[in-house]
């Protein structure tokens, strides 16, 4: 049996995806808002980022948050994330 190569991403959600919607945002030209309308993109901007970071946030007994298709948290072991990498 082939050995798989377990590789991890660091990535800083929140940076990254700022600037790929301030990318999108332009290319759409959506640049140009009222204050109001500012504000209030903000606002629900920032809100999907607390959720995330509630969502993601690590308590004391986790290691890792790994992103899955799953819609509650769900617990897996190594050989379970590998399996679920084979069957993609």
């Amino acid at each position: 049996m082939e050995e798989k190569e377990l590789l991890f991403l660091g990535i800083d959600i929140e940076k990254s995806t700022r600037k790929l919607l301030n990318e999108k945002l332009e290319e759409l030209g959506i640049t140009e808002m009222t204050e109001l309308e500012r504000n209030a993109f903000d606002y629900g901007v920032d809100l999907v980022y607390q959720l995330i970071n509630m969502v993601t946030a690590l308590e004391d007994d986790e290691d890792y948050v790994v992103l899955t298709n799953d819609e509650i948290g769900t617990e897996y072991d190594i050989e379970e994330l590998l399996s679920k990498l084979e069957t993609k």
